[in-house]
């Protein structure tokens, strides 16, 4: 399984993805928007965290800036509902820091943002995903809660 890469950058299409040379071998990697602008020019060194997806039909190179935002991005596929492509659109939307901000505010609408995602699919993800990904402050305000008691 492949985890990282660092090669040079040969190409990078506004679709999405980067061609990086390492060794002699070309990786057509898919990334977010923001990481084909961030990722240099061609001719530049370039390093990508890696999530290599595979299904039946085809394999997949996921490529990510920080270890973080691929962690994040695994989180999000393991959520029901979220396939890859999904995965990468929300954190087109959203850093994996305005994420956990998102998560531990309950805010639906920021999630609704991303193209895909109406109400009840947010109202399902921010449950889901608050058990995926580790929300600062999320286990204080759940104690802060529960010692408030029934009628609060």
């Amino acid at each position: 399984m492949i985890g990282s890469l660092r090669g040079t950058l040969v190409e990078r299409a506004g679709d999405g993805e980067l061609l990086i040379e390492v060794a002699g071998v070309g990786y057509r990697v898919t990334v977010t928007p923001t990481t084909v602008v961030e990722a240099g020019e061609p001719g530049d060194e370039v390093f990508l965290y890696i999530h290599h997806h595979r299904r039946e039909d085809v394999e997949t190179l996921y490529g990510f800036l920080s270890r973080e935002e691929r962690v994040c991005f695994e989180a999000l596929i393991g959520a029901h509902g979220v396939g890859p492509a999904l995965g990468l659109a929300i954190l087109a939307v959203h850093s994996p820091s305005a994420l956990h901000r998102v998560l531990a505010d309950d805010d639906l609408a920021a999630l609704c943002l991303v193209p895909g995602i109406g109400k009840k699919t947010a109202a399902r993800l921010l449950v889901e995903l608050k058990s995926r990904l580790d929300v600062p402050g999320l286990e204080a305000a759940a104690t802060a809660s529960s010692d408030a008691g029934p009628g609060g």
